[in-house]
Order: structure tokens, then C-alpha cells, then sequence
């Protein structure tokens, strides 16, 4: 997850470390030789708190794209020859 967000171990455990107390993931450690793995998982809450949110940014993706078809001519493409 660190390397797919481009965040530091400090700023992704941050991070998490608030979602946790928000009560929207839940976060385990496995201790495996030498190092030690930390899981996030979605609770409950996080599920719900999540789809929300992906609703509220499909919607501000929809009023804009309406808003273009309505005030524009769709962006020129370019093309090959």
C-alpha cells in the first residue's frame, strides 16, 4: 500500500493510525522473522463510509461532465495519419 500511495512508512501509518480511530479500518500485525507486517482491513463502517464517498465523487464526475456537454464542444482529438 505504501509503494502503490507513494507515502513514507511514518505518513502511511499516520494515516492509518487515524482511519483506526475513526473506526473505519481495523489493523492487525503479524511479527514473521524479521520483520513485521502490518494488515488494514475495512470495517463495517469503512465499507459503508467508502461507497459514500465513491457516490459523492461520481456524482461531482457526472455534474461535470453534463456541464461540458452542455456549455462545450467536446476537447479536439488528436489523430494519427
Amino acid at each position: 500500500m505504501r509503494k502503490r500511495l507513494g507515502l513514507t512508512d511514518g505518513n502511511l501509518g499516520r494515516h492509518l493510525a487515524t482511519l483506526s480511530e475513526a473506526g473505519l479500518v481495523s489493523i492487525s500485525r503479524n511479527y514473521g522473522g524479521r520483520r513485521v507486517r502490518s494488515w488494514a482491513h475495512l470495517t463495517g463502517q469503512g465499507y459503508v463510509s467508502l461507497d459514500l464517498e465513491l457516490r459523492t465523487l461520481q456524482s461531482i464526475i457526472d455534474t461535470v461532465r453534463q456541464s461540458r456537454r452542455i456549455t462545450a464542444d467536446p476537447p479536439p482529438r488528436d489523430v494519427e495519419t
